[in-house]
C-alpha cells in the first residue's frame, strides 16, 4: 500500500504541534511491512529523498507579494496535483485545512482515497486573526475549508470537542484520535 501523506516539514524552522504529530506518525507507520509512506512536504528546496524507510519529496514554495496570494495557491496546488498523478498512491492523507490542501482536494481526481487530519478549524480560527490574514482567511480559507470538509470522506479530528464542532459541517465520516505520545521519549525522562 502507498499512502502520500501532505505537510509541512516536520525538520523545518516553524516546527510546531503539527508538524510534531507528522513526525512520530511517519517514523511509526515508516516501520510497517508492506507500506510505502511518500511524505510530500514544503520546504526551501525542491528535491526528493529517502530516508528511514519513507520517500520525502519537499517541495520549494512559491512565494509572490500578498496580492497574488490566489495565483500562489493555484500554482502550488497544481504542483502537488502533479506530483500526486506521478506517484499515484492509494490513500492521500492531509495533515490541515489550510486553504492550499482544501483546494487541493477540490481540484484532485476522485479516484484516490482521502483523509484529512484536522489540527485546526480556520471557521473559528480566522476570527481571531488581524490585518492580511484575516483576509485572506475570510476569503479564501473559510470557503475552503467548508467545501473540502464536505468532500473529503474521512476526517480526523483530535479532541471530542472538535469532532462535536466539525460534525454540524460534514456528513463525513468523523473519527477521533487524539495525538499520540512518544513513550521511549517519556520513560528516558530524568527525575
Amino acid at each position: 500500500m502507498k499512502i502520500a501523506m501532505l505537510s509541512g516539514n516536520p525538520y523545518g524552522p516553524n516546527y510546531g504541534g503539527v508538524l510534531i504529530h507528522v513526525n512520530y506518525l511517519q517514523e511509526k507507520l515508516a516501520k510497517l511491512p508492506g507500506l510505502q509512506l511518500i511524505l510530500i512536504l514544503f520546504g526551501s528546496r525542491n528535491t526528493t529523498y529517502t530516508k528511514n524507510n519513507v520517500t520525502y519529496i519537499e517541495i520549494k514554495r512559491m512565494k509572490f507579494a500578498k496580492p497574488l496570494f490566489p495565483i500562489e495557491l493555484l500554482y502550488d496546488s497544481y504542483r502537488l496535483k502533479r506530483i500526486i498523478k506521478k506517484i499515484n498512491p492509494d490513500i492521500i492523507h492531509l495533515q490541515s485545512t489550510i486553504p492550499l490542501f482544501s483546494l487541493f482536494v477540490l481540484l484532485t481526481e476522485k479516484k484516490y482515497k482521502e483523509l484529512m487530519t484536522i489540527h485546526g478549524y480556520i471557521t473559528e480560527e480566522y476570527k481571531t486573526h488581524n490585518g492580511f490574514k484575516k483576509i485572506i482567511n475570510m476569503i479564501f480559507g473559510v470557503p475552503l475549508e467548508k467545501i473540502a470538509l464536505s468532500r473529503i470522506p474521512y476526517l480526523i479530528t483530535l479532541t471530542p470537542q472538535m469532532k462535536t464542532v466539525i460534525k454540524k459541517h460534514t456528513n463525513s465520516k468523523l473519527y477521533m484520535i487524539p495525538n499520540g505520545i512518544d513513550l521511549d521519549h517519556i520513560y528516558n525522562v530524568q527525575p
